[in-house]
């Protein structure tokens, strides 16, 4: 199985300078909370639970980007379990940031004589083999999948719509499908199809088939369609999913202007923009596109097909047909 590393795979990706705060850090701060002055070296050390001396603590992979918010990683012989630092969200620790551990890639970790390991997560399944967590840290592990929901619990980032965000938890037994951006930059797409003047578009579900639309290398729009069936049971709606993709932008940021929004957003057909307005709505029947829903995406309509910076991308998605395993559409830039 090939591993992606990060800086192979996401090249474009914003690297946080040492003395600049984490996302996560600046919210808390705003909040009251622990010091942090955003280096790792500097940074106030993670508070966790006492364990036994014999166990060996080793510095675990940083999701949330600083010293504060590292949890540390207790290995006792063939057992481990990550153990979050108190500053990070209960409910992000219990669930998602939980078992994943980046292990030092120069020295690995000792699981027995001649047996080194350089990258394991470790998942409770409990007993009835819930797949969503397991799933969720094996996206960051293999592929290196970004998180694409928001560290500071202040927005939904892209719901039940992708594995990396709370598609993961939706149904734990069965969680849905990784989103066209990911399965795109991973090369896991069939076929990649330029939306072009006087498209005639199919789409058919579950078929890694997408349609694409460039700025430049890193904003773009992408398209796929989505239907509640097998993986993608648990979704919360089928239709049509335009996704609006900032390589260098941030799922932490639901602001939605220029400067700062989403990584990758989900054009919410209903034109309510639930994901980035409220952090309990992972998702309702009215977001994704589809006849008796919205079935025009464009320039002037809500939401519309802008760049990020307001000027027109010149995308416009029409007769969108109704939601099913295929879906047809017309496509014009």
């Amino acid at each position: 199985m090939h591993r992606y590393r990060f800086g192979d795979k996401w090249p474009h990706r914003r690297q946080r300078p040492a003395s600049e705060p984490c996302q996560t850090c600046a919210r808390e701060r705003r909040r009251g909370f622990g010091p942090c002055n955003g280096n790792t070296a500097a940074s106030a050390q993670p508070v966790v639970e006492s364990v036994p001396a014999r166990w060996s603590l080793l510095p675990s992979h940083e999701p949330l980007g600083c010293r504060a918010h590292r949890g540390l990683l207790a290995r006792k012989r063939d057992s481990v379990s990550l153990r979050p630092a108190r500053a990070v969200p209960e409910r992000i620790s219990q669930r998602i940031c939980r078992y994943f551990a980046d292990i030092n890639q120069a020295t690995g970790a000792r699981l027995s004589p001649g047996k080194q390991a350089y990258d394991y997560q470790i998942t409770d399944m409990t007993d009835e083999l819930s797949l969503g967590t397991f799933c969720h840290e094996n996206g960051h592990m293999i592929c290196d999948f970004p998180d694409l929901y928001d560290y500071g619990y202040e927005s939904a980032g892209v719901g039940a719509f992708c594995l990396m965000c709370a598609g993961a938890n939706v149904d734990e037994k069965n969680p849905t499908h990784v989103n066209a951006y990911l399965k795109y930059r991973a090369g896991w797409a069939q076929s990649v199809t330029k939306v072009t003047a006087g498209l005639n578009a199919t789409a058919p579900a579950g078929a890694n088939q997408f349609f694409l639309h460039r700025k430049g290398s890193t904003e773009y729009f992408i398209i796929e369609n989505r239907y509640k069936t097998g993986r993608d049971q648990a979704l919360p709606g089928s239709g049509l999913a335009i996704w609006h993709i900032d390589e260098l932008g941030d799922n932490q940021n639901e602001q939605m202007t220029a400067a700062l929004h989403y990584e990758c957003s989900l054009a919410q057909a209903d034109g309510r923009h639930d994901l980035e307005n409220d952090p309990r709505n992972f998702g309702d029947a009215t977001d994704l596109f589809g006849a008796g829903v919205n079935n025009h995406f464009g320039g002037g309509t809500n939401p519309n097909s802008k760049w990020w910076d307001g000027t027109a991308s010149g995308l416009d998605i029409n007769a969108i047909s109704a939601a099913n395993a295929v879906m047809t559409f017309t496509g014009n830039v």
